[in-house]
C-alpha cells in the first residue's frame, strides 16, 4: 500500500495558529511509524519538510529536528516491542481471517508464482523476471520455521554499476509489505546490533555492500555472519556501571530469523560469501536492450502499475503465520543426488538454502496443500521444478565456482583461441582481449572482464599480460571442473519420501473423499487406494479440496530390504 506523505505532512498545517507542541504528538506519530520502514531518501526528504512546516508553526529548527527524531526513536521502540510481543490470540485470529480474504484472489490462484511474475513486469521490470523473482522468494523464507541447521536464503545480487541490481531488488520489495523488511542505506559497521528495529522474520536490506562490516575478522562482521546462521543478533559489549564505575559487559540479544539481502560489483569475503547465494543480474545486449524498450514503454504510459494488494495481503498474511513448517519428503533423494557430484564443503550451506527456496514456494502455494499430522506443509515435485528452473545456474555457479556464464567466457576464449588471429578477427595474435569476448556474447567490457577474472583465479584462463594496467591477454588454462547443478525434477518423481515420522508413500492413489464442512471450519479428507486404505489429511482452505491427489500413509517395515535409503531406526529420524 502506497503511503501519502503528503497527507500525513498536511496534517501538520495549522494556518494562523500557534500551537504548543503537545498538540502535534499525535500528527507527528502517525508521521513517524509511517516512515520507519520506508527507504533513507524518502525518510529523510519527508523530515526536512516536517521541519520546515513544524519552522512555520514557530518552532525552532532544532526542536522541529528534535521532535521527529524522538518520534522516529519511540516508533522502531514500539515497533519492536509489538514483534517480539505475542499477539493476542482473538485480535490474531482476526487480522488472519481480514488477510486471508484480502489475498484470496492470489490463494485461490492456479499459481501464485505466475501472478508474481506478471506482477514484476506490471512494476516495469523489463525482459526476463529471473532476478526479482529469485529475490521475492529469497525475502518469503524469512517466514520459515528454522531449526538449528537450516538456513533461509541471503541473497547477493551482482553485476556492474547501473546493470540494475537495486532494482531488480526494489521491484520484489514493492510486492512485500513494509514490516516485511528493514532498510539499512549507510551506517556505522555497527548500524544493525545497535539499530533499535525488529530482526524477527524480516528481510535486512543493505542498499550496497560497502554499507555492512568489512574484514573477516571485524568482530561487527562476525556478528554478522553469525546472525545469518544462529537465527538470532548476539554481540557482547563493555560498558560502564553508572552505579558503580565499574567496567562491566553487556551481551545484546535480537531474535531472528533475518533473511540478509545486498548487492555489489564483486563477490564478498570468502566467510560471508559462502553464507549467501549469489546471483548476477543480467547486462547482455539482449538484456539492455528489454529494458530500453520498457523503459520506453513506462514513459508512454505514463508510469508503472501499483502493486496489486492481493499480493501485498499475501506476504502480511504468511508474516502472520510466521513460523511455517514445511517438510520437503523427498529431500533424502535430492540430498543423494547432489552428493554424487564433486563439491566441495560449502554444499552443506548451499544445500540448507535450497531447501529453504524450495519449502518458500510450497508456502506461497499452501493453500492447495494438505498437512501432515503434525502441522507441517508438504512440498512437491512441482515447487523443486519452479526453484530448479530459477536458480539452477546459480546454484550450479555457487558449487563449483564455473556458471554458466563463467562457462561461456572459457569457451569462447578456447574457441577463439584456436583460430588463426586474421581469421578469428581478435586484437592480439598472443592472446584474446577481453573486448574480443565481449564481441563474440554480446556482452559489454566490465562483465566480459568480470567473469574472466573468476576464471583466471581458479586457473581456467591464464593471463599472458605481467605489466600492470595493461589489457589481458588470455589464453585458455586447466579444464573446467564437471558441470554440477541440480538433478532434473524428473530424476526425483516416485522418490517421494515419509513427510512424517513412521510413514511411507503409497503412489497407486485413485480416488479421494473430502468431508463437507461449515465455512471457516477446517476440511477433513480421505484418500483411498485400490485396497480401501486411507490416510486422513487436514487442508487449510475449507473452500477448496486440492485437485492434485495426496499420498497415502502407511507405516513402514523397519531397515528392510525393499527400503534400503532408510538405514536408521525410524524412532531416531
Amino acid at each position: 500500500m502506497k503511503i501519502d506523505f503528503g497527507l500525513l505532512l498536511a496534517a501538520l498545517d495549522r494556518p494562523g495558529q500557534r500551537p504548543e507542541p503537545a498538540e502535534l504528538i499525535g500528527p507527528i506519530q502517525v508521521l513517524a511509524a509511517a516512515l520507519l520502514h520506508v527507504d533513507r531518501l524518502t525518510r529523510e526528504s519527508t523530515i526536512q519538510s516536517a521541519v520546515t512546516r513544524l519552522r512555520g508553526l514557530g518552532l525552532t529548527k532544532a526542536a522541529a529536528e528534535a521532535l521527529l527524531r524522538s518520534a522516529l526513536t519511540a516508533a522502531a521502540e514500539a515497533d519492536r516491542a509489538a514483534a517480539s510481543a505475542d499477539p493476542d490470540p482473538a485480535q490474531r485470529g482476526q487480522r488472519l481471517a481480514e488477510l486471508r480474504d484480502q489475498a484470496k484472489p492470489v490463494l485461490e490462484a492456479k499459481d501464485p508464482l505466475a501472478l508474481v511474475a506478471e506482477a514484476i513486469k506490471a512494476r516495469g521490470y523489463g525482459g526476463e523476471p529471473r532476478a526479482p523473482m529469485i529475490a521475492y522468494i529469497a525475502a518469503t523464507s524469512r517466514v520459515l520455521a528454522m531449526r538449528p541447521g537450516t538456513l533461509p536464503v541471503h541473497l547477493l545480487l551482482t553485476g556492474s554499476p547501473s546493470a540494475g541490481k537495486n532494482y531488480a531488488w526494489t521491484v520484489a520489495r514493492s510486492l512485500l509489505p513494509q514490516e516485511a523488511w528493514h532498510a539499512i542505506d549507510a551506517g556505522s559497521p555497527r548500524v544493525l546490533i545497535y539499530d533499535p528495529a525488529p530482526l524477527r522474520h524480516r528481510v535486512v536490506v543493505f542498499s550496497e555492500a560497502d554499507s555492512m562490516p568489512s574484514g573477516e575478522d571485524n568482530p561487527a562482521a562476525s556478528a554478522l555472519r553469525n546472525t545469518l546462521q544462529d537465527h538470532y543478533l548476539h554481540y557482547c559489549v563493555v560498558v560502564k556501571d553508572p552505579d558503580t564505575g565499574q567496567f562491566k559487559t553487556q551481551e545484546i540479544i535480537k531474535p531472528g530469523p533475518t533473511v540478509l539481502i545486498t548487492t555489489a560489483t564483486r563477490r564478498l569475503g570468502e566467510q560471508l560469501d559462502s553464507r549467501l547465494f549469489t546471483l548476477e543480474v543480467p547486462e547482455d545486449q539482449p538484456a539492455i536492450r528489454q529494458a530500453l524498450r520498457k523503459q520506453a514503454e513506462i514513459e508512454l504510459r505514463g508510469g508503472v502499475k501499483e502493486p496489486d494488494a492481493a499480493l501485498v495481503a499475501l506476504q502480511s498474511y504468511l508474516q502472520l503465520l510466521a513460523p511455517i513448517d514445511v517438510v520437503v519428503p523427498f529431500v533424502e533423494n535430492l540430498s543423494h543426488r547432489i552428493g554424487q557430484a564433486r563439491v566441495g564443503p560449502r554444499i552443506h550451506r548451499d544445500f540448507a538454502r535450497l531447501i529453504s527456496l524450495i519449502k518458500a514456494v510450497t508456502i506461497l502455494r499452501h493453500h492447495r496443500l494438505g498437512q501432515d499430522p503434525e502441522g507441517r506443509w508438504a512440498s512437491e515435485i512441482e515447487d523443486y521444478r519452479a526453484i530448479y528452473d530459477l536458480v539452477g545456474e546459480m546454484y550450479q555457479g555457487t558449487t563449483t565456482g564455473a556458471s554458466e556464464k563463467v562457462r561461456q567466457v572459457v569457451e569462447t576464449v578456447e574457441i577463439l583461441y584456436a583460430r588463426p588471429s586474421q581469421a578469428s578477427g581478435r586484437d592480439d595474435p598472443d592472446g584474446i582481449r577481453v573486448r574480443d569476448i565481449g564481441r563474440e556474447l554480446e556482452l559489454g567490457d566490465s562483465a566480459a572482464w568480470r567473469r574472466a577474472k573468476v576464471a583466471i583465479k581458479n586457473g581456467w584462463l591464464i593471463n599472458r599480460e605481467e605489466r600492470k594496467h595493461r589489457p589481458a591477454r588470455l589464453i585458455p588454462g586447466d579444464p573446467l571442473p564437471a558441470a554440477g547443478g541440480l538433478p532434473k525434477p524428473e530424476d526425483l518423481v516416485g522418490s517421494m519420501q515419509p513427510p512424517v515420522k513412521g510413514c511411507e508413500l503409497q503412489t497407486d492413489l485413485t480416488t479421494s473423499e473430502f468431508a463437507p464442512s461449515a465455512q471457516g471450519a477446517t476440511q477433513t479428507g480421505t484418500q483411498r487406494n485400490a485396497d480401501g486404505n486411507g490416510a486422513s489429511l487436514q487442508f487449510a482452505s475449507p473452500d477448496q479440496p486440492p485437485k492434485t491427489h495426496r499420498p497415502q500413509l502407511s507405516p513402514p517395515p523397519r531397515n528392510s530390504a525393499a527400503h534400503p535409503g532408510y538405514p536408521l531406526d525410524w524412532d531416531e529420524v
